[in-house]
């Protein structure tokens, strides 16, 4: 009878472990889960957009290896910003794209909103490590 339990455990072991090796991780899941969202990124200048693009980074960056959570977490407080500066300024982001609405807008709160887009346009080096990284651990291509 142990003869049978031997061999029985280890393809009981293997099967566990190649199981494992095949499975995503939580991060490469959500990942994957919010690939169209993740490509599209900054296109929809809504604060709906925005809201939901912060909220999604927040929760990768809970996930996210080490070695990228940091630039991840960036990319939230920065969509963050640029929400919390709209608001502020009373300057929803899609009257941000009426002329009409821009002329009317406060010279210090189109300031504190285009300081915000600075910021935001500035993470060029975050989008690039997230997306290598993504690539890298998680076999997934975003734009």
């Amino acid at each position: 009878m142990r003869r049978l339990v031997g061999p029985a455990a280890i393809a009981l072991t293997a099967s566990v472990l190649l199981g494992a090796c095949s499975s995503p991780s939580a991060y490469c899941q959500l990942v994957e889960d919010d690939q169209k969202a993740l490509d599209s990124f900054g296109e929809q200048r809504t604060t709906k957009a925005f809201t939901a693009d912060a909220k999604r980074f927040r929760q990768i960056a809970d996930l996210a290896p080490a070695s990228v959570a940091d630039d991840w977490t960036r990319l939230a407080e920065v969509t963050e910003r640029v929400l919390a500066a709209h608001e502020k300024s009373g300057l929803t982001l899609e009257d941000a794209q009426d002329p009409a609405v821009l002329a009317e807008t406060d010279s210090d709160d189109l300031d504190r909103v285009n300081k915000a887009y600075v910021k935001f346009n500035a993470t060029s080096k975050e989008r690039a490590a997230v997306v290598k990284n993504v690539s890298d651990e998680c076999d997934i291509d975003l734009k």
